[in-house]
């Protein structure tokens, strides 16, 4: 569905994307603009009348279901071994990549707002980065907890690994 290229030796840790349950608003559009129009015109004997206004408006209606669908798949965030990737399309022709290396990352927390994340078990998490004042916003995903332990985890691991990098060079004996 979408492709996106690894760095050499960066390898996938996670991938997630916004809870399914953030549809729901969607679903609910688009059945009462479907219901109004086609309940009124059964009602009042018109639907001979205006068919072909029907029709196109299903298909209009059914675009729209569809585009909202699309974004929703294309909107995805990626762990990997070496950093966070969060790719967010506004429309088909507007996307946003952020990126932040994980040994720059300082804190991470998470945040439930309101009565359907609440329920639904989805939520938003804010990423600290080290020297930069603005958060990485990771919104509506779903399980936040799960989603932050597979992060620090990934953390721990890019720390031992560089800080035993960094080791092995220093102690290393020049070659002759």
């Amino acid at each position: 569905m979408f492709k996106f290229d690894l760095q050499a030796n960066e390898k996938l840790v996670s991938m997630t994307r916004q809870a399914e349950s953030v549809l729901i608003k969607y679903v609910f559009i688009v059945i009462i603009v479907l219901y109004i129009p086609i309940t009124f015109l059964l009602r009042y004997s018109l639907l001979e009348r205006y068919i072909t206004i029907i029709l196109i408006w299903i298909v209009l209606v059914t675009l729209f279901a569809i585009n909202k669908y699309l974004l929703w798949l294309l909107n995805v965030t990626l762990v990997t071994n070496q950093r966070v990737i969060t790719i967010a399309h506004k429309n088909f022709f507007n996307r946003e990549v952020s990126q932040a290396p994980l040994v720059r990352i300082s804190h991470i927390s998470q945040k439930r707002k309101g009565f359907f994340q609440t329920i639904l078990g989805y939520g938003d998490i804010l990423i600290n980065l080290e020297g930069i004042e603005k958060h990485l916003i990771i919104k509506n995903i779903k399980n936040p907890q799960e989603f932050s332990g597979i992060l620090w985890e990934s953390i721990e691991k890019s720390q031992k690994n560089s800080y035993f990098g960094k080791i092995s060079v220093a102690n290393a004996e020049p070659q002759e």
